[in-house]
């Protein structure tokens, strides 16, 4: 077998190291409330006091992160799944939540921090919900842009709706083409990028350039 894993140094100096929560969570990536299940499960010696705090020898903290990371205590997912219905949400969110936190250590081969890791819920939206979501996001951009001059105008239009585009004349074909577009749009709905995009035309004398509708 190779050489036991030190998630946190065991000496400071000459002296034995003694760790509190912080930095095993900080070394582990596991959450406080897992420190404290694994202490009253007994797989964890209880801490002593030192300057009123909580601490482990970090000898102790590497035997049994090491058993934990191994898989030879009981594993995280049978305690999510053993008689689920008799824990409540909070217990059974906090278990999901040390599983997500030693998959990503797993995947990613570093230790985390399980602040960094959280769970969220979102409801799929109903037909009519997407519906008003867009009714709103198309009202929002109907006033944003009601005072935009002709050209202005026209970049956000053929953004928005590409069989608009063949109605645009531009002097600059390449203009035309999504990425362009895309680009073109984005400094048009910004108030300053659009003055300073007009200023850089007129500056090159291309103010041409800009899209304007074609006579019919």
């Amino acid at each position: 077998m190779g050489e036991p894993l030190k998630f946190v140094s065991e000496t400071s100096g000459d002296l034995v190291k003694l760790v509190g929560y912080r930095e095993i969570i900080l070394s582990i990536g596991v959450s406080r409330s897992t420190i404290e299940r694994a202490v009253k499960s007994g797989e964890l010696p209880p801490p002593r006091k030192f300057k009123a705090r909580a601490v482990w020898l970090a000898s102790e903290i590497n035997a049994w992160a090491e058993a934990l990371f191994a898989g030879r205590l009981t594993n995280l997912a049978n305690l999510a799944t053993t008689n689920p219905d008799d824990l409540g949400a909070e217990e059974l969110s906090q278990k999901a939540l040390d599983l997500a936190v030693l998959a990503v250590s797993k995947y990613t081969g570093q230790q985390v921090d399980p602040e960094h890791v959280t769970l969220s819920y979102r409801p799929a939206a109903s037909e009519d919900d997407e519906k008003l979501t867009l009714q709103r996001a198309m009202q929002g951009l109907a006033s944003r842009i009601s005072e935009f001059d002709e050209p202005r105008a026209a970049i956000i239009a053929a953004w928005l709706f590409p069989s608009l585009r063949p109605y645009f004349e531009w002097r600059d074909n390449s203009l035309a083409e999504p990425e362009a577009l895309l680009s073109l749009a984005k400094r048009a709905l910004d108030d300053d990028e659009w003055e300073r995009m007009v200023e850089e035309l007129r500056a090159a004398h291309l103010t041409g350039q800009l899209p304007g509708g074609r006579s019919h």
